[in-house]
């Protein structure tokens, strides 16, 4: 699995429906609810066995805005993220030509400008996370592609 920032990965586009994803992946194995912010309610699909977990937004008519995946088999840059020691991290984001800037943190590494985080647990990149471009008033700008 290629991930793709704001775009989403080699197969599947942000801004897919819940129908769309089904038609793709089949039945999540694991779904629920949560509301985030008190005004937007999140749908979130487990493919655990895929190492893959989507997130679809109520504001965007429940279309697909934030992918994360935890499966070493996940590329960015076209090089394996997940399972990389957190010290080899920002050789890496230089190798793969990502934008400087974000957030160091124990818990994670933020690419700002690619809307994406690398989630750190025990020194290790644990997951990685990433969301739809969003524009400035918070709109998503849906890839070429999407629905």
């Amino acid at each position: 699995m290629q991930i793709e920032p704001h775009i989403g990965t080699d197969t599947l586009r942000f801004g897919a429906t819940l129908d769309e994803v089904r038609a793709l992946l089949g039945e999540p194995e694991e779904s629920e609810t949560a509301d985030l912010d008190g005004d937007v309610e999140t749908t979130v699909w487990h493919y655990w066995e895929k190492g893959l977990s989507l997130f679809f937004d109520s504001d965007t008519g429940n279309r697909l805005t934030t992918l994360e995946v935890d499966t070493e088999e996940a590329t960015l840059g076209g090089k394996p993220v997940v399972g990389l020691a957190v010290d080899q991290v920002p050789a890496f984001l230089e190798s793969i030509s990502a934008p400087a800037g974000g957030h160091d943190d124990p818990e994670f590494v933020e690419v700002g400008a690619w809307d994406l985080n690398l989630w750190i647990e025990d020194g290790v990149v644990e997951s990685v996370q990433w969301e739809v471009r969003r524009d400035d008033e918070d709109r998503p700008v849906w890839p070429e592609g999407a629905a």
